[in-house]
């Protein structure tokens, strides 16, 4: 899939997830290649390129190559999740997923909640799944938790992945 543009601009928060695929739920997806994609979603708790948010899903062999950087500015709730290719992943398995882009996840005053979010290379947050072979490789710029694989991971089993990220977080 090439030049795919997400875009939600209209300022009202919401809970659902936004990507190719807004919620995925006990399914598989694989061998889903995004190229030359651009995500730009304002005000939004979940955010991936793919999947916004999974559960107990099978993702594999799946890649986001050249992504311009992924713009989120987020609103009233404690917690946004942002990933290169999913935005949270809860009892799903990853593997064999690639990310070679830059990703920014931001808020756009002070003042403005979540005062935390997770941003991360390829899972924005990622819960009691199995995830290995993945690779993120890019810039990523964030206001707030950043990690080159994972922003955060929690009851969950990551092995064999790899990650050439240049981080900027000011958190």
């Amino acid at each position: 899939i090439t030049r795919l543009s997400i875009q939600r601009l209209d300022g009202k928060y919401s809970e659902e997830g936004f990507g190719l695929f807004g919620t995925a739920q006990g399914c598989e997806i694989k061998n889903v290649i995004l190229e030359d994609y651009r995500v730009e979603v304002r005000y939004a708790r979940t955010v991936g390129a793919l999947v916004g948010f999974a559960q107990e899903c099978e993702i594999s062999d799946c890649k986001l190559v050249q992504g311009r950087k992924e713009n989120f500015e987020s609103g009233s709730w404690s917690f946004s999740n942002m990933g290169g290719l999913i935005g949270f992943a809860n009892e799903t398995n990853v593997k064999n997923c690639d990310v070679k882009s830059d990703l920014g996840l931001y808020r756009e005053h002070e003042t403005d909640y979540p005062a935390v979010g997770m941003l991360g290379g390829v899972v924005g947050e990622f819960r009691g799944g199995v995830m290995s072979n993945c690779t993120f490789s890019g810039s990523m710029e964030s206001g707030v938790v950043a990690g080159g694989i994972v922003g955060r991971c929690d009851l969950a089993e990551i092995a064999d992945c790899k990650s050439n990220a240049d981080i900027t977080s000011s958190f």
